[in-house]
């Protein structure tokens, strides 16, 4: 785990399309998740497929997928501790 902060402004949005980009090109499936939907949508401005880490961690009836992950948790000061804890099995 790695953590990337910064005051806003300070270009963390920025960096993170850099991130996915690479993680991409080495075939990770790059997913966003946040603990606000607003927070999502933010990544999701980034080109960052992303979701609200309750729905990411909620019971799904699809099978598991085998690829390669690469998570991208924002504002993770804002989840709670048990979220935190049980992040990213679920594919």
């Amino acid at each position: 785990m790695t953590a990337l902060e910064g005051v806003a402004g300070a270009g963390k949005t920025t960096s993170l399309v850099a991130i996915r980009e690479a993680a991409e090109r080495e075939e990770y499936i790059v997913k966003g998740l946040a603990p606000t939907s607003r927070a999502a949508q933010k990544l999701a401005e980034g080109g960052i497929r992303s979701t609200t880490l309750q729905r990411h961690l909620a019971p799904s009836v699809e099978g598991q997928d085998q690829r390669k992950h690469f998570y991208i948790l924002d504002e993770s000061s804002l989840a709670s501790t048990k979220a935190n804890e049980r992040t990213p099995p679920p594919a």
